[in-house]
Parts: structure tokens; sequence; C-alpha cells
């Protein structure tokens, strides 16, 4: 299911986007997310992508380090969720798929900011990895959340 399908979300949707221009790490990441109940995105260009941000914060946000040509360093959509405030991004997880890093190498994940990174070489276990990340993550804000509310 891609954007097609997944015109609309409703409420309490799960939901996901994939900014990954190469077909091959493309297909298998929105099959395992789709195969997760996740309605996916798969972002095109740059401004379908900040369009489709500003409209709705995702659940699950996958950038490719060379998206679009780019380099870690000058990414435009990692340099969007870099600049996001901490709350917004604690609310969704960013993956920064990259051949260059470890897959789940916290590090990495702490200097670029995102939840994980993933090594190409690993998109089969996608869905243990975000399961395992998503529970990690509830666990670490799960304080911070429900102080938020009660404030």
């Amino acid at each position: 299911m891609t954007d097609a399908n997944n015109l609309f979300f409703d409420v309490g949707d799960k939901t996901a986007l994939v900014c990954v221009d190469n077909i091959e790490h493309q297909n298998p990441l929105v099959e395992a997310l789709t195969e997760m109940e996740f309605k996916v995105h798969v972002g095109v260009f740059l401004e379908d992508i900040s369009a489709k941000m500003s409209n709705h914060t995702y659940d699950i946000l996958i950038i490719a380090d060379n998206f679009m040509g780019a380099t870690m360093e000058d990414n435009p959509v990692l340099k969007t969720v870099q600049s996001q405030p901490m709350g917004a991004r604690r609310s969704q997880l960013t993956i920064l798929l990259s051949e260059s890093l470890a897959t789940a190498d916290k590090i990495s994940g702490f200097i670029y900011s995102v939840g994980l990174t993933l090594n190409p070489a690993d998109i089969s276990q996608l869905q243990v990895l975000v399961r395992k990340t998503l529970a990690e993550n509830e666990e670490f804000y799960r304080t911070f959340k429900v102080t938020g509310k009660q404030l």
C-alpha cells in the first residue's frame, strides 16, 4: 500500500513516510511497514515531502542518507527533522537508512538525532527493529509523557 491507497489517514491510524529513492530498498521497507499495518506514504521529491510533513506528524519516518543525491551532512529531509522541536521528535520514530552506519548504532543515532540507524543489509529485520525501538522509546519517555499530560 502506497500513497494511492492511503491518501487520507483516519484517527488512530499508524502512519509512516518513506523517503528512500532506491527502489531496491524502498519496496521491502514499504512492504514491511504495510505488514505491520502502517499506512505508508512515499516521499517522491522535496516539495512533496515538505507538504506531507507539514500536514501530518508521522509515527515512523525513514530517510535514506543519500536521498536525492544528498549526503548525511546536507540531507534536507534529515535537516528538517533535526530542526523540529524535541516534543515533535519524541512523538515519531525517525530511521536513518545508511550503508555507512551499523544497524542500531546508538552513537550515530545520537549524532544524527534519529531513533534508529539501519544498514540496508538489515532491511529484512525492520519489523523486529521497529517493535523493539518503539518499546524502548515508550519505556524511556513514559515519565516525560505522563508529566507533560499532568501539566
